[in-house]
């Protein structure tokens, strides 16, 4: 589905929220208006409008999570899947109000809307091209257009509404890819900045994400040397923002009475394109799983065809995930067992060419302990 980015999907104004009791959540709406028009036309191309689900990845696992937790979407969906999406303690938000207002107020004045009492109107005499954003700082850790805590389509962070049972208890599939971060190295120091992320960029990674607890940190995310922080600050990212997170809101739902929740972890070691940087291998990278669950994506060159133990993990994937669609249980007669959480107990399937199967180790691999001990 598409929805509305940047300014236009999530600024937040007082003026926009007087018009129509909310602000800055207008992407999360677009989906929920596509949602209801899946449960009213699907019917008609041979669909069941009472068994739908929800999935993306990244931003758009982000996306599922805001959706659950949301109350204006009861009801539109009977499943999620979430594929590196945070959930919680990312720098995807939500955020408070005032902050998003903050920003919003920042956007129009370089726009020159310094008048509140007129800034609205003179937004959207703005040509529409001036809302399209330089996306140069989204492999950086602050990002401006983010869902708003308004107080009506998200109320409060995915974290205690979790915790709490305060969101949609849907059979849920969640998970991370076993390295994450190297992406978001990869484009925003060896591309953007055309050098290594060093010492003292990890350093100030773990001052804007855990000041609280740095010596822990530097102690479990040593770099190689002081002008090579690559893989240390890939695995600070990895663990922080995606790997801990998706662990923490599987356990948080898992807890809560009558809900099913299956975790997994994509480490196939060599995914397409994951030898490209000449700098550091890649690895099973931010999205590259979706290799396997589409075969291809959309816009890029001809890729390199998946190897035979790829092919088989491809077909092991698409089955879990289209059975769960189905069902709400990813277990069929031809895959791995794929065993559910309980709240004893935090299996994860790991998604692996070289083999498929539950592992116990999750947590203790990516430091999820430090990332706990951590205020939310």
């Amino acid at each position: 589905m598409n929805y509305r980015l940047g300014p236009l999907g999530f600024m937040a104004l007082p003026g926009l929220a007087r018009e129509s009791g909310t602000t800055g959540n207008h992407g999360l709406l677009d989906q929920q208006a596509a949602l209801r028009w899946v449960r009213a036309n699907i019917g008609a191309f041979g669909g069941d409008p009472r068994n739908v689900t929800v999935f993306g990845e990244s931003a758009g696992g982000h996306s599922v999570c805001m959706q659950l937790i949301s109350p204006a979407a009861r009801g539109l969906f009977d499943k999620a899947i979430s594929q590196s999406g945070g959930c919680v303690g990312t720098p995807l938000g939500p955020v408070a109000r005032e902050k998003a207002y903050g920003t919003g107020r920042r956007f129009a004045d370089s726009l020159g809307c310094n008048d509140r009492r007129t800034v609205v109107a003179c937004l959207r005499g703005k040509p529409a091209d001036r809302f399209v954003g330089d996306f140069a700082g989204m492999f950086g850790r602050n990002l401006d257009w983010t869902p708003v805590i308004d107080g009506r389509v998200i109320r409060e962070p995915a974290a205690p509404a979790i915790r709490a049972g305060r969101y949609q208890k849907v059979p849920l599939i969640i998970g991370s890819n076993g390295n994450e971060g190297r992406l978001f190295t990869a484009f925003g120091y060896h591309l953007q900045k055309l050098r290594r992320a060093q010492a003292g960029d990890l350093d100030e990674a773990i001052r804007l994400s855990a000041p609280g607890a740095a010596d822990a940190m530097r102690a479990a995310y040593p770099p190689a040397s002081a002008d090579n922080a690559d893989l240390a600050l890939s695995d600070f990212t990895t663990d922080g923002l995606f790997a801990c997170p998706a662990l923490f809101t599987a356990q948080g739902a898992a807890a809560n009475a009558g809900q099913r929740v299956y975790r997994y972890e994509f480490a196939d070691p060599r995914p397409p394109l994951s030898g490209l940087d000449p700098l550091m291998p890649l690895g099973d990278y931010h999205a590259s799983e979706l290799f396997y669950l589409f075969r291809t994506v959309q816009n890029l060159p001809p890729l390199p065809g998946l190897n035979p133990d790829q092919q088989r993990l491809s077909r092991q994937m698409l089955s879990y995930w289209t059975a769960f669609a189905r069902t709400g249980d990813p277990n069929t007669s031809g895959t791995p067992v794929w065993p559910a959480l309980t709240s004893g107990t935090s299996p994860t399937q790991r998604l692996t060419s070289q083999g498929t199967g539950p592992f116990g180790t999750f947590a203790r691999d990516h430091h999820c302990d430090l990332w706990a001990a951590l205020p939310d």
